[in-house]
């Protein structure tokens, strides 16, 4: 998304429409894109690695009451590491988005990962996605339905490298990847690969009947909503991770 202007910035951040991972994220990725072929579906990747300028624009760009969906620069954000990814659901069948709960970077109580509105069908497709990435070792941000942060960030330094500088193999060490992988077909290589030690794909119920219109969501739009004042306001985020 960061490539183009249909984003929350309405601007262009990337030269190329590229995500990037660590190698043992996006391998993991791909078994979870695996695991919903059999539902005709796929995972439709909205941004990965992300150099910290970035999210230093991020931040300095949105309000205080909605910083909530930002991570602060100063403590860099997992998608800095490599190790988060942002993605949805796609029909593999027509190509297009599946329609969820609330819109990619939708500032807006609809993007917390259990939000209770919706229709059922939004809902369901909505858990699913949780489930299968948790099945592949990675978990969801409390406030973005759409965030998935892989077990082992920790385990990487925050990088401003860019696109083009990963590409050209820098962040290298003893032959051996320290920030990112070596190039964009080091990583198109590894993702190819058959994940041989893929566990079991989890069984899933049948989704529950729509019976509601759905919602147009209000994806690459600002939303400038506070989270509903009705309901408990969700915990305090960690100090390190967020968008």
């Amino acid at each position: 998304r960061y490539a183009t202007t249909n984003n929350f910035m309405q601007a262009v951040f990337y030269d190329e429409g590229l995500a990037f991972l660590q190698r043992p994220a996006a391998e993991a990725l791909v078994r979870a894109h695996r695991r919903l072929r059999e539902r005709g579906l796929g995972l439709l990747i909205h941004d990965a690695y992300r150099p910290w300028y970035v999210t230093k624009m991020f931040w300095d760009a949105t309000p205080e009451d909605m910083k909530l969906f930002v991570a602060n620069p100063a403590n860099g954000s997992r998608h800095n590491r490599g190790a988060a990814v942002d993605l949805t659901l796609f029909d593999l069948a027509t190509g297009q988005p599946v329609q969820m709960v609330g819109g990619y970077d939708e500032f807006s109580d609809r993007s917390f990962a259990d939000y209770w509105g919706g229709t059922s069908l939004q809902r369901w497709h909505r858990g699913l996605l949780r489930d299968v990435m948790e099945a592949e070792g990675f978990d969801v941000y409390e406030f973005e339905w759409w965030h998935f942060d892989y077990r082992d960030w920790s385990e990487y330094p925050i990088s401003n490298l860019t696109f083009q500088q990963i590409k050209n193999g820098l962040g290298r060490k003893d032959g051996r990847t320290t920030g990112m992988p070596n190039s964009h077909d080091e990583i198109k290589n590894g993702l190819a690969r058959d994940a041989d030690n893929c566990v079991n794909a989890p069984r899933f119920a049948t989704p529950p009947p729509d019976r509601s219109a759905p919602r147009e969501p209000q994806a690459g739009r600002w939303q400038p909503m506070r989270p509903s004042r009705a309901r408990s306001r969700p915990r305090k985020r960690s100090a390190d991770l967020a968008h």
